[in-house]
């Protein structure tokens, strides 16, 4: 059944006015989610990866469409060859926005090294339950990855800055430091990996105790009174521990993304085609972006 025709002036004011609100309330969130280096970064590098695969995919097009179609290939072959240059100057805009990360890196050290507690005697530790800080091996890998990040930071800046002639850096010791700068984002990714592998052993201490182990307590406690309670205990840390969980995929998905891109980037020539680096970095930024849009929802 088609809409009335003739509707009331009020009634076209107030959808009027429902549509300006919600797209002031995108544009808001639009600019929270721009207000942040970290979510630029994001936004950059989702639409350079995704006009890169775009452009991987316009041969196939062109192809198809030149058999049927005829008029429409310099259209293509325009848009063809205006993408590349338009996702580079993203990806350069983005390592711009990275000159400045050694400042973020050295206010995570003050935090990462500080970890005088590990090295207590248990005696001399407060009494306390155990916490995912505390363990040793989360805390060494978060070192090693400060480290690793501080090598690719710096070398990708010498680096950029010696093809800008910013500073003068011959081609070939430039060639060497994007190969070593790749090397440090792979280790840093390998050990994020091993980070996301160590959570998931201490998954207890991160997002509560399984399902499995409190119907053991359960069996084992006093009846209903321990059922009772262990069931408003789920309802109430569920969201929580989904909510983490759903991270704790997404950041694995992101870092198996990663992994080979690190690899193609580690060696001369490569290892990859266009088109699957260009799919690996879209689905990575795409699901690190979607989240970061929900998050300006949430606030």
């Amino acid at each position: 059944m088609s809409p009335p025709r003739d509707l009331p002036p009020a009634y076209r004011f107030a959808v009027l006015q429902g549509y300006i609100a919600r797209f002031n309330t995108r544009i808001k969130r639009i600019d929270k989610l721009l207000s942040t280096t970290q979510n630029l970064d994001l936004t950059l590098g989702t639409l350079s990866y995704t006009l890169s695969l775009l452009h991987s995919l316009l041969p196939y097009s062109s192809i198809t469409t030149t058999r049927y179609k005829p008029n429409s290939t310099p259209l293509l072959s325009r848009l063809s060859s205006s993408l590349p240059p338009l996702s580079n100057l993203l990806s350069e805009t983005r390592t711009i926005l990275r000159l400045f990360s050694l400042l973020s890196l050295y206010t995570s050290a003050l935090s990462t090294f500080r970890t005088d507690h590990l090295f207590l005697s248990p005696s001399s530790k407060p009494e306390s339950s155990p916490q995912p800080q505390d363990d040793r091996i989360l805390t060494h890998l978060a070192r090693l990855q400060l480290i690793s990040g501080t090598i690719f930071q710096v070398l990708e800046n010498l680096a950029f800055l010696g093809d800008k002639a910013v500073v003068r850096i011959p081609w070939e010791k430039r060639a060497r430091m994007w190969l070593w700068c790749s090397r440090a984002w792979g280790v840093s990714v390998g050990l994020e990996l091993g980070r996301l592998g160590r959570e998931w052993v201490l998954r207890p201490l991160f997002f509560g105790e399984d399902d499995e182990g409190s119907d053991k307590e359960d069996d084992e406690g006093e009846g209903g009174q321990v059922s009772d309670n262990l069931s408003q205990k789920r309802r109430r840390d569920g969201p929580r521990r989904k909510a983490m969980m759903e991270k704790w995929r997404r950041e694995v998905l992101v870092n198996a993304c990663f992994a080979p891109m690190t690899l193609h980037y580690s060696v001369e020539g490569g290892l990859l085609g266009e088109g699957w680096l260009s799919l690996l970095g879209a689905v990575a930024s795409w699901l690190s972006l979607r989240e970061a849009w929900r998050e300006t929802g949430r606030l």
